[in-house]
């Protein structure tokens, strides 16, 4: 997760970041609990919700009209986005 979160922050300029933490381990709570950005969006379920639930609520909080949707063990580089 935090490598996910970081190669977004290094590659990406102007974007609102949701995650959805889906019940996750101390370790990883405390890290997304830790993420000091002003277009980090953090939510959380005590449970799994499983995979599209998650997916469905985070695009429903979005204003924007381009949605990517990335697991959380996927690394960005430069251009990923074109």
């Amino acid at each position: 997760v935090r490598a996910c979160i970081e190669s977004l922050y290094r590659h990406k300029q102007q974007f609102d970041l949701y995650v959805w933490d889906n019940g996750s381990d101390d370790e990883t709570r405390r890290y997304l609990e830790s993420v000091q950005h002003s277009n980090f969006h953090l939510h959380r379920s005590e449970s799994n919700d499983g995979f599209i639930v998650p997916n469905n609520r985070s695009v429903a909080l979005g204003k924007s009209p381009y949605v990517v949707l990335l697991n959380s063990d996927t690394v960005v580089s430069q251009g990923w986005d074109r």
